[in-house]
């Protein structure tokens, strides 16, 4: 349960930095950089939990959680290739 509690830290800690460096154009690069960066480790971490996990019931919650930060990922992508 600490490795989850650790991730929903991470998740909150991500939308805080978010909301904080919107501020102007130059933090808001750096910080799209950061959030990307961000966004691909939670997809390392996600598969790495999707790959250790022996409970049938963190099994959902693996593959939820791999969906989603993949998702994420392939947003923050598709908003730099726009820039």
């Amino acid at each position: 349960m600490s490795l989850i509690n650790t991730w929903l830290k991470k998740i909150t800690n991500l939308w805080i930095i978010e909301e904080d460096n919107i501020e102007n154009n130059s933090e808001t690069l750096n910080n799209n950089k950061l959030l990307l960066n961000y966004a691909h480790q939670e997809v390392v971490e996600a598969r790495n939990l999707l790959s250790s996990v022996d409970d049938p019931e963190l099994i959902d919650y693996a593959i939820f959680k791999l969906q989603a930060a993949e998702k994420k990922y392939n947003y923050l992508i598709k908003i730099e290739k726009t820039k």
